[in-house]
């Protein structure tokens, strides 16, 4: 793996590098597996996650590796400690030997730090379609020099929970998708209008009764984007249509009314009414 890792620390990352969000039920036990995997690696007092929000971090949970136990820890604000949450924010990953005498570190002494009796810290970013959403904080009550094997193997972890991070928010996405097909499904089968939905500039619904007005297939509405349904609408419509259209979406107006002409596939016209 281009890394002296223990064997421990080799098995463990093969482990996370073969699982997958379903592995874990929850974001909570994904977090518990991943904290308790890394203090056990590196053979440490804590490993933890935290999540920024707003001014803040929040720590979502902490394995207490002496007590094999999950706790969760006191918040930690900007306004207390601003060199730590700089560097953090910078996306440094912080190597703390001596964590309270580090320059990025040493704001936490007398509220973190000393009442924790913390020593060594080694801090690395977490990231979830390449923005910084926390930390993995590594804990150690005696003093540890942190090895390039430590940072390389916390690091190879890191990277695994982002995969797993994305994972889980395209599983999210495609659950509402299918729930928001089913909805409109039920409302376009039970008017006569077309409806079709774009998100992203796909699109990623249309009714029965769209597809037959523009002549479409379902295959060919599947490989469709938002430009390819603006090229249907009739010339003499079109820039009404997309002004219209986004308008509506520059003001956050919760509907719009319009009618418009479109094309099929065989070159005929039909009127088409969006609401």
């Amino acid at each position: 793996m281009g890394n002296n890792f223990s064997v421990k620390q080799f098995e463990t990352l093969l482990e996370l590098y073969k699982s997958s969000f379903s592995n874990f039920d929850s974001l909570e036990n994904l977090h518990k597996a991943i904290t308790k995997s890394v203090a056990s690696g590196l053979g440490i007092s804590r490993a933890s996650i935290w999540e920024f929000e707003g001014d803040k971090l929040v720590c979502k949970i902490l394995f207490n590796y002496e007590k094999e136990s999950f706790e969760i820890q006191s918040e930690l604000l900007q306004i207390d400690m601003p060199n730590y949450f700089d560097a953090l924010h910078k996306g440094i990953g912080i190597v703390a030997d001596d964590a309270q005498e580090n320059k990025f570190t040493n704001d936490l002494k007398d509220v973190y730090l000393i009442p924790l009796q913390i020593k060594s810290m080694l801090d690395l970013p977490i990231r979830e379609s390449g923005k910084l959403i926390g930390i993995l904080c590594c804990e150690n009550i005696t003093a540890k020099r942190w090895s390039e094997n430590d940072i390389s193997f916390a690091r190879s972890v890191t990277d695994i929970l982002s995969i797993l991070l994305e994972e889980n928010k395209k599983r999210i996405a495609e659950k509402s998708l299918l729930e928001n097909e089913d909805r409109f499904k039920f409302i376009s089968e039970n008017i006569s209008d077309g409806i079709y939905i774009i998100e992203n500039e796909v699109l990623v619904f249309a009714s029965s009764t769209y597809l037959e007005m523009l002549g479409l297939s379902e295959e060919e509405k599947r490989n469709s984007h938002s430009i390819d349904m603006f090229e249907l609408t009739h010339p003499d419509d079109k820039k009404r249509v997309i002004d219209n259209i986004y308008g509506a979406a520059s003001k956050k107006l919760p509907s719009t009314k319009y009618v418009f002409r479109c094309r099929k596939k065989m070159a005929n016209t039909c009127g088409v009414r969006i609401l």
